[in-house]
């Protein structure tokens, strides 16, 4: 549908249309994204990191043995 509409743009139009497009582009590719965590994202945050924690301690023992050979 957009292509047929393009057609209806004389040359100095479609210019404009280009820069703008190219514009926005490069905005996009430079914004960062950032959003305020909901209450479930928050608790699946803390799940996580709770896990890596517990990891880290099971692996430490492991290291400690392996350190001792």
């Amino acid at each position: 549908m957009w292509r047929e509409r393009l057609g209806l743009l004389d040359d100095t139009q479609r210019c404009e249309i280009e820069r703008l497009v190219e514009r926005k582009l490069e905005e996009m590719g430079d914004r960062v994204l950032e959003w305020d965590p909901d209450e479930y994202t928050e608790e699946f945050r803390h799940e996580l990191m709770r896990r890596a924690e517990e990891k880290a301690k099971e692996d430490l023992p492991r290291e400690t043995e392996n350190d001792t050979k």
